[in-house]
């Protein structure tokens, strides 16, 4: 994530634009267990907060909420007759 983070920094300069990296937050998703040992994303000056959840559109959005919502379409998916 580090060198994608710091490709995002170049063409943001390249293309005369700036990062504001007080407003910017990382959020990974994936399972606690997985992302918890994740490093977190740095400048040589400043390291990205990281965050838990984020607001799209006026819905607060996290991991595991979408994992809840992902497994119970499954669970109707499972049960659907066929042809519906």
């Amino acid at each position: 994530m580090q060198l994608f983070f710091h490709q995002l920094l170049s063409w943001a300069d390249q293309n005369g634009m700036v990062l504001s990296l007080t407003k910017t937050k990382e959020m990974v998703l994936g399972p606690p267990s997985i992302t918890s040992n994740l490093p977190p994303i740095s400048t040589s000056s400043y390291q990205i907060q990281r965050a838990s959840e984020a607001k799209l559109l006026d819905e607060v959005t996290r991991y595991e909420d979408r994992l809840c919502l992902l497994r119970r379409s499954a669970s109707v998916a499972n049960h659907l007759p066929v042809g519906s």
